[in-house]
């Protein structure tokens, strides 16, 4: 990663919701708890566009000037 994603919020919070929902999801498995499945789901819901996004701001032009 680099610094355009790693201060891009909508980015970082959404990694942080999807790790968020994954242990919540492994959390409700260990205790035999069958709504552990729909916080996986979820979990993969909000990865895969911020998956997207990150990709996108990583391969984007970098501005002439940026970062300096």
């Amino acid at each position: 990663m680099n610094q355009r994603v790693l201060h891009d919020k909508p980015s970082v919070l959404g990694f942080l919701g999807s790790f968020l929902l994954g242990g919540i999801a492994i959390a409700l498995a260990a205790v035999d708890h069958s709504m552990w499945l729909v916080f996986l789901v979820l979990s993969q819901v909000i990865l895969i566009p911020v998956i997207g996004r990150t990709s996108r701001l990583t391969h984007e032009t970098p501005v002439e000037g940026a970062g300096e």
